[in-house]
């Protein structure tokens, strides 16, 4: 079974995926089943994650939407530290 790994290479993710909109973020971060089962995946050391979370904390405009991504990462980073 191949490895996806966004976190193997963080800075060069991060790149790829921040101008993702910031309403599929926002789905993908409050559905509970993809955050339970997918996101720890692909995501294995959150790293990328982190980056994204600066990114929407000093995103211009500043909006609601990218201080919640901010949280809901932030969230959903605390709650897989065992």
């Amino acid at each position: 079974m191949p490895v996806v790994n966004f976190d193997e290479n963080p800075k060069s993710t991060f790149e790829e995926i921040k101008d993702i909109k910031a309403p599929i973020i926002r789905k993908l971060f409050d559905n509970k089943e993809i955050c339970k089962e997918i996101l720890p995946v692909i995501f294995q050391t959150n790293d990328t994650l982190k980056l994204l979370i600066e990114y929407n904390k000093t995103h211009e405009p500043k909006m609601d939407i990218y201080i919640y991504l901010a949280k809901s990462i932030s969230l959903y980073i605390k709650s897989t530290i065992k």
